[in-house]
């Protein structure tokens, strides 16, 4: 067992330059983007370790896959992670189902993957990568991005540390294959890429459903030889080319140009769209060798040309590689990609075979000056016991300073994508963070686009005009019951739109995972992309995860399923075809908090939902982790409609449980009548973390009793909750004030 086998030290002091690596040139790359650009020690602290394995692949897409598959098949124990919540990022997240002339699939994996006689759907791609994984007994986890690489006593790759919503932990390994798209583990692990010198960069985008646009920045319109069917109705499919001069290689300005291209492509009649962008990163590794020619098959490349100069046993399996850019193109196409990731898992496999399991872990100490910012909080717990294999101690590290903000939202979802549209409309400098591709959280991503129930005034009534007013009133897709119900694509469009006109920026793929306290001031919080980590300063942040992710991480009491109660309300996952708007259910019961129960959902549904176009990306939850506030809204405050002079929120609807209840006052007169309607206040305070300044947590996060959130979780309700509180917090940066002083009367 590997506790009892290894002796587990920590790396010596020092920070690490943790998300850029340790090259020359990242400094002054992120002086550009950020001109007083710092970073922020975080102390010593003890990471889980989870899983060991031979070889680990970092990656969702198909070429992953058929790596990871590969190498199993040799006998090797292999772990694949994936920051998306499903396999196949290449062709599901950015739409490539289509074969190119004269492209045939090579290995057997591709011809599962692209059919002969149909254009596969994105649940078939996802089940067959996914079973794939399962058949060859492949452990993986969705939803997971890399945050540190470990290295043995030899300074030899020996692992990694990722991060979920479940915290972070450790992956011992002997090997590991980056098949991320910009070659990101490579770099936490200190390679140098080339450096960044692109003028003009190519990026493509595929909607479906929509009519073909025109615009100068739009270099190419192609539709595709296949259409996605749905109730009798035929969507073509249209991929559009766009060449852009980016700045930088950042994060920052790929989101911008995602938020340029989503601006220039949708209209009302799209019924589907790529997750993410696709394009050939402008930088590549410097490889041990080097194929600048013309591709012409898989196998005329070598090896050597995914292998770094500066380290052993990581592989590039990506657009990274040290290839001709115009090759990688070519290369990069999911048949040529499976195909490569099939000869390279192997050969990898081959190579590690012999090598001994690493001992004494250590994160890997890279250079760089941190200063003290304060405390950064996160949790580290073990997922399960028996996923505890013993502890990876850090002993120091840097996060680099990757934004400062009036206002950070993170999470835009229900109530913290109004909250992002108030705080930018109040003129508070607004991000809002989010890691699905998409706004509006369960109601649109989630396909719950119907109210029940729940108080219709307030900003409520300005989102459903607007959405209304997305398209001609004679539109074929407008809802008749548009007070009730909405398109939500439209409804996601409406809310990114709002933002952007307001001045907000909009980072998609972005998971919350830490908290920067000061004594008891939250003063930014911890933030892991497919970049790596970084900290994001901010004067207030609004907390809208939706289990209060961030508030917990600073140090926040909460309350949850556990010893005190085993209760927990049902959950769903649910298809969904293009145009689709509401398909709500309630099957399974999950904790959205812990990341082996969300894989594990993701894959049941696939099994559940077998032969539909697709399922959603967000869980169908009710039950949430609540954190302990100033205030707890009771059941006895919503039976009596309690009143507070801090009432930020007003909320309607029944004790709609979905699951057992456990108030003592329920046991006596369970709510049996379900169309009982009860009004009830939320105060300022129960959204306020007891103890802490600096944040404010809204939506199912709040501080209530679990048998009260019922009344005072639904959508219409929320979304004010969320404009009441963007509204709050940018007060606080006009008015130079704590949450706690403002003067409630003027919101």
């Amino acid at each position: 067992m590997i506790n009892r086998r290894f002796f587990l030290k920590g790396v010596t002091a020092g920070a690490a330059l943790a998300t850029l690596g340790n090259v020359p040139e990242a400094k002054a790359i992120l002086k550009k983007i950020i001109p007083d650009a710092s970073f922020c020690f975080e102390s010593g602290r003890a990471i889980p370790l989870m899983e060991e394995a031979d070889l680990v692949v970092v990656g969702g897409s198909s070429r992953a896959v058929a790596a990871a598959v590969a190498a199993s098949r040799t006998g090797a124990k292999v772990f694949l992670v994936a920051s998306l919540p499903y396999p196949g990022d290449d062709i599901c997240g950015s739409f490539l189902y289509d074969l190119k002339k004269g492209e045939q699939p090579e290995t057997e994996l591709a011809r599962k993957v692209f059919l002969q006689t149909a254009t596969p759907t994105p649940l078939y791609v996802k089940s067959v990568l996914e079973n794939e994984l399962i058949n060859n007994n492949i452990g993986f986890l969705y939803s997971s991005f890399v945050t540190n690489v470990l290295t043995d006593s030899q300074g030899r790759t020996s692992g990694l540390v990722i991060a979920n919503r479940s915290g972070r932990q450790a992956i011992c390994c002997k090997a590991i294959i980056d098949a991320t798209h910009t070659a990101s583990v490579a770099r936490l692990s200190g390679v140098t890429l080339t450096l960044f010198k692109v003028e003009k960069q190519l990026f493509h985008y595929t909607v479906v459903g929509n009519k073909v646009k025109e615009d100068p920045q739009i270099l190419k319109a192609e539709v595709l030889p296949y259409t996605f069917k749905n109730n009798g109705k035929e969507y073509p499919v249209t991929r559009y080319t766009f060449e852009f001069a980016p700045k930088d290689n950042s994060y920052t300005t790929l989101m911008e140009i995602e938020q340029t291209i989503r601006d220039l492509t949708w209209d009302p009649d799209q019924g589907d769209s790529a997750d993410q962008l696709w394009y050939i990163p402008g930088s590549s590794i410097i490889g041990r060798k080097s194929y600048q020619d013309s591709f012409t098959e898989v196998r005329a490349i070598p090896y050597d040309v995914f292998l770094p100069q500066q380290r052993d046993n990581i592989w590039v399996l990506g657009p990274c590689a040290d290839i001709a850019r115009s090759a990688v193109e070519t290369l990069m196409r999911p048949v040529h990609a499976m195909a490569m990731g099939d000869i390279l898992g192997e050969y990898v496999a081959g190579e590690i075979a012999a090598l001994p399991m690493p001992e004494q872990l250590k994160v890997f100490p890279a250079s760089g000056n941190a200063s003290d910012y304060g405390h950064i909080g996160e949790r580290l717990q073990p997922l399960r016991p028996s996923t505890t294999l013993g502890s990876v101690e850090s002993m120091g590290d840097a996060l680099p300073i990757i934004g400062t903000y009036d206002v950070v939202v993170m999470g835009g979802g229900t109530a913290g994508a109004p909250a992002g549209i108030s705080a930018a409309r109040q003129g508070a400098k607004t991000v809002v963070l989010e890691y699905l591709h998409g706004l509006g959280g369960l109601g649109t991503l989630g396909l719950i686009g119907r109210y029940w129930d729940g108080y219709r005034d307030g900003f409520t009534v300005e989102i459903d005009k607007g959405v209304r007013e997305m398209a001609p009133l004679d539109h074929p897709r407008q809802r008749k019951d548009w007070k009730e119900s909405y398109n939500a694509d439209w409804k996601m469009e409406w809310y990114r739109r709002e933002l952007r006109k307001a001045g907000a920026e909009i980072w998609f793929g972005v998971l919350g995972c830490g908290a920067l306290v000061d004594g008891n001031v939250v003063k930014g919080l911890v933030v892991a992309t497919p970049e790596g980590r970084g900290v994001i300063l901010a004067n207030t942040v609004i907390d809208s995860t939706g289990s209060a992710d961030i508030a917990i991480a600073a140090g926040a009491s909460f309350t949850y399923t556990g010893k005190d109660s085993i209760a927990v309300q049902g959950a769903g996952l649910s298809k969904i075809a293009p145009s689709d708007y509401y398909n709500n259910n309630d099957w399974a019961f999950i904790d959205d908090t812990d990341i082996l129960d969300v894989t594990g959902i993701y894959v049941q549904a696939k099994v559940k939902h077998a032969g539909q176009y697709d399922i959603v990306k967000l869980p169908q939850t009710r039950e949430r982790r609540r954190v302990v506030g100033e205030y707890t809204v009771s059941v006895y405050d919503v039976l009596n409609h309690r009143h507070y002079s801090d009432t930020i929120s007003y909320h309607k609807s029944s004790f709609d449980t979905h699951g057992m209840i456990i108030d003592p006052y329920f046991i006596l007169s369970p709510p049996m009548v379900r169309h009982t309607i009860y009004e009830a206040d939320v105060p300022l305070r129960s959204l306020l973390p007891k103890g802490l300044e600096g944040i404010i947590v809204t939506g199912l996060g709040a501080s209530a009793h679990r048998d009260a959130m019922p009344v005072i979780r639904m959508q219409s309700c929320l979304q004010d909750q969320g404009y009441a509180v963007g509204y709050l917090a940018a007060m606080c940066v006009r008015e130079k004030k704590k949450i706690r002083k403002i003067e409630l009367r003027k919101v």
